[in-house]
């Protein structure tokens, strides 16, 4: 039976698609960002020189954050940022996110969908550092780009239903003239 029923929800017609594409378009929104990390706390050894670290470290991703804004290059202040906080590595930083939509940032970090193209996000402090965000560009993914994951969405909500349908109408009533009386209510 459920074999049967995927086939079946499998028949997505193309209309629902193209409904719920039009319906769900900012699901599909997408921007390219550059992001810069800002470690909260440089490495160092004891208690109270982590917390005089962080301090540096904050003040060091307000300065960095301005000289974003002013138009610096991410790649640069990414150096930047590492070489302040100690950190080191082999490749270069790479501060070039891609292309990503909303549910590829932590929620706290969603604000920066709201930014225009060649805007600078404000500092977002979270447990795990400081992060400046440059949104590049933003749009809208065609249909054509998101059908099979639509097609999908889609084919897994019609499942659903239909095995709710199937459970739906089935209840169980007890026939008690067939079984009888219930022996223990004469002894009430």
């Amino acid at each position: 039976l459920m074999v049967q029923i995927q086939e079946e929800a499998a028949k997505v017609p193309q209309g629902e698609i193209e409904d719920y594409y039009q319906k769900n378009t900012s699901e599909f929104e997408s921007v390219s960002v550059e992001r810069i990390v800002i470690p909260k706390r440089a490495n160092q050894q004891s208690a109270e020189q982590e917390k005089a670290s962080e301090d540096v470290m904050t003040k060091e991703a307000e300065l960095l954050r301005t000289r974003a804004a002013a138009g610096e290059d991410f790649s640069k202040l990414q150096k930047q940022a590492y070489d302040a906080a100690g950190v080191s590595g082999n490749n270069p930083p790479n501060p070039n996110l891609g292309k990503m939509r909303r549910r590829g940032l932590p929620p706290a970090h969603a604000s920066v969908y709201d930014l225009k193209p060649g805007e600078v996000s404000p500092v977002i402090s979270d447990p795990t550092g400081h992060y400046i965000y440059k949104l590049d560009s933003k749009g809208i993914e065609s249909l054509d780009a998101v059908k099979n994951e639509i097609s999908n969405t889609l084919r897994a909500q019609r499942v659903r239903k239909m095995v709710q349908n199937l459970q739906q109408p089935f209840t169980t009533e007890v026939n008690q003239a067939y079984f009888g009386a219930d022996p223990s209510a004469e002894s009430d």
